[in-house]
């Protein structure tokens, strides 16, 4: 079996709601069913055993680049001004490439201030 992309599912007749329990074995639930981890084509970065997921699936950011660029003095984080630039120039994959279905800024928000 080919693994599942975000938009099969969000194409799909029945409703389907990201599991975002990092201890969860299910990326998808809906309808009495659920889509396990292992069958997605690409795991959110909340649910990856990587030490450096990736959190950016359009332009290929990880956990790192975050950090690193959380450093710098500038008032806004680099990487989110690049992938906001670059989603306004119709760049953007959210609905494909994330596994959410959704664009990854809420979840960079969160990296870079746990506190949100």
């Amino acid at each position: 079996m080919s693994p599942i992309r975000a938009d099969r599912v969000l194409e799909a007749d029945i409703p389907w709601r990201a599991c975002l329990s990092s201890a969860c074995p299910v990326a998808y639930y809906g309808a009495n069913t659920t889509i396990s981890v292992a069958e997605v084509s690409a795991t959110v970065h909340h649910k990856s055993l990587s030490s450096d997921p990736l959190v950016c699936f359009c332009f290929g950011y990880r956990r790192s680049d975050l950090e690193r660029s959380k450093r710098s003095a500038d008032s806004v984080n680099p990487v989110v001004r690049e992938i906001r630039s670059r989603c306004r120039q119709g760049l953007g994959e959210c609905q494909t490439k994330n596994p959410e279905g959704r664009c990854c800024l809420r979840n960079i928000a969160q990296i870079l201030d746990p506190g949100v």
